[in-house]
């Protein structure tokens, strides 16, 4: 086991981790890690692209509009504004670390997606701007000597004492081993938790393990029952559920039932523009009703070039699974897309552990309310990153010298029985995981109702049970520890929502009710129990 100093730590390398490293760099030594490779995060797979207020057709009034719709009537009115009036500055930072957006002759290229009022979404190589953005700031960070970058390692917990972070402990993905990293203080930028559903659109990575630990660690994490399911995701055997993108129904594309009707004009008059909530309950009543398996998206009717020059991540990725979209139906379903919810932290990203900050989807910064506005999340990640890295300096600058914290790891230690820790992967693991997948799925999807989420937490409770008579621990162990805590918590605050708000339906609550406009805090005591605020 060995020690490593630095003076900040960044967990998580989309596009929050990666400016915020940027940032850093210029006042001391980084670490940054990530769990998987460095293309394994929800940034990569963002294709619609990052909205701001950058045109003379649009003004930041009327963003903060469409935002604050768009979340229900649950937004931070105060962080959704800051956000806003920073965009262009962010847009600009993101030129000069080398995105390249695309143009319409001298002006950038604005598309439309659902819920915006006019054209503000800029994107890069088409439906590639979540990569675009990443290979750019990756390419920075690489170059950039203060910057040490670690891939495939696994954040296990968080080290602090006295209500202050020290540090983390990491495993190994590779090779099991475990080391520890010690910092003046850390950013959470881990991402969200699609992952805990069968169906979703995020990489197999996003497992909430970022919000988990700093739960764990004391932390308030707050309005974790908003989970957004996005409409448009390809449905077809054998193949993920990759993102198609909300850009496409910007362009003209229609949503049709098996039997050819443009079946959205009976739920909202925006039809396929209409919130993200709207859309994707709309095709569950649809097939509900009907029993119909599918329901397409239809762009066929735009020319050729235009969708392979504008689409073409979504041209190419249908045409390996033999659907060639300038021809044909998209066969499309809903799935887990983004968390609204996650580490409580207030505008300058600071949660109520000191050092700890927490910017991007794993941060409820209360920008995106109930239900996220199309495009917002990869403007939030380059606003607030810029935020949390300011802070987390000023932060260092008037923090004393390190407390003897040896006791503290020795203790963690034997916790977690060390010496049983492998890295090689088990069945019975994996099983348990899928599992939990197919029942988050089923009982805390778009829908819900009391009965089906008392379930699904009777379930849980004994997946818990069956994992906790595992001797040997390895990266999954330790992955589906942290899925079944935040599933649980989500089912919890699901259940305490007696009201129907953006992307928590419920059933047997249909309506809206102001009596939950302050949602529900949870943190863990000091006898490791769950305290709701």
């Amino acid at each position: 086991m060995n020690k490593y100093y630095y003076d900040y730590i960044i967990i998580g390398a989309g596009i929050t981790g990666l400016n915020s490293a940027i940032n850093l760099s210029k006042k001391g030594r980084v670490l940054l890690i990530s769990k998987g490779d460095n293309n394994e995060c929800n940034t990569e797979h963002a294709q619609g692209g990052i909205a701001a207020p950058i045109s003379t057709e649009d003004s930041v009034k009327l963003h903060i509009k469409d935002t604050l719709d768009a979340g229900d009537d649950y937004c931070n009115e105060e962080n959704v504004k800051f956000m806003i009036e920073n965009g262009k500055n962010a847009i600009e930072n993101l030129i000069y670390n080398g995105v390249n957006f695309d143009f319409d002759g001298e002006k950038l290229s604005l598309g439309k997606e659902g819920a915006h009022s006019v054209n503000r979404v800029l994107h890069s190589n088409g439906d590639n701007t979540g990569k675009s953005i990443r290979l750019s700031l990756f390419n920075k960070v690489k170059n950039t000597s203060n910057i040490d970058y670690k891939s495939n390692l696994f954040a296990l917990d968080l080290i602090t004492k006295n209500n202050r972070v020290f540090g983390v402990y990491t495993l190994d993905k590779k090779n099991g081993e475990l080391d520890i990293y010690l910092s003046k203080g850390i950013i959470m930028s881990t991402g969200g938790c699609g992952n805990l559903y069968k169906n979703t659109s995020n990489p197999e990575v996003t497992t909430g393990d970022g919000i988990a630990l700093a739960y764990r660690a004391g932390a308030y994490i707050d309005d974790m029952e908003f989970i957004q399911f996005h409409p448009t995701t390809l449905n077809i055997e054998n193949a993920p559920n990759f993102l198609i993108s909300e850009a496409i129904r910007g362009e003209g594309a229609v949503l049709l039932n098996e039997i050819n009707e443009r079946f959205m004009v009976k739920y909202d008059k925006k039809m396929e523009l209409a919130k993200r909530d709207i859309v994707s309950r709309a095709i569950y009543e649809e097939i509900k009703k009907s029993k119909q398996k599918n329901i397409y998206l239809d762009i066929s009717f735009r020319d050729k070039n235009f969708i392979k020059n504008r689409f073409p991540r979504v041209y190419n990725t249908c045409l390996k699974y033999g659907l060639d979209i300038t021809k044909e139906y998209i066969s499309i379903t809903p799935a887990a897309h983004y968390l609204m919810g996650g580490i409580s932290a207030d505008i300058n990203c600071k949660t109520n552990i000191d050092g700890l900050y927490a910017c991007g989807e794993c941060a409820n910064l209360k920008v995106h309310g109930a239900n996220r506005l199309a495009s917002n999340s990869l403007l939030e990640g380059a606003v607030f990153s810029k935020i949390a890295s300011d802070e987390l300096y000023r932060y260092s600058l008037e923090t004393k010298e390190n407390e003897d914290i040896d006791d503290i790891i020795k203790k963690y230690l034997l916790e977690i029985d060390y010496k049983n820790i492998d890295y090689k992967k088990y069945k019975r693991v994996v099983k348990l995981k899928t599992a939990l997948r197919e029942i988050m799925q089923d009982k805390v999807g778009i829908i819900r109702d009391k009965i089906g989420l008392n379930n699904a937490f009777i379930l849980i409770c004994n997946i818990q049970k069956e994992l906790e008579l595992i001797n040997k621990k390895n990266i999954d162990y330790f992955e589906l520890k942290n899925m079944i805590l935040l599933s649980k918590i989500i089912i919890k605050s699901a259940l305490y929502r007696k009201e129907s708000r953006g992307a928590h339906y419920r059933s047997d609550y249909p309506r809206k009710n102001d009596k939950f406009k302050n949602g529900f805090k949870f943190k863990i005591d000091d006898e490791k129990k769950v305290v709701l605020n």
